[in-house]
């Protein structure tokens, strides 16, 4: 069975799909960078040692 393609030859009214497809592109990319920054091991130690560091001088042994 031979399934012919409908879509009219002209594509005329179609332009805005490239744009829609290019920004859709753009931002998965700023998600998958977002991703990269969050799930980074070094930074999330980092930041957990400041935390300790800083409720250390913030409560000092009276921590509780």
């Amino acid at each position: 069975m031979v399934i012919e393609d409908e879509r009219p030859n002209n594509m005329e009214g179609f332009e805005h799909v490239t744009t829609i497809q290019m920004h859709i592109k753009l931002i998965f990319n700023s998600y998958m960078e977002f991703i990269e920054k969050l799930e980074n091991q070094n930074r999330h130690f980092s930041l957990q040692s400041d935390l300790v560091e800083h409720l250390w001088a913030f409560k000092g042994s009276n921590f509780a």
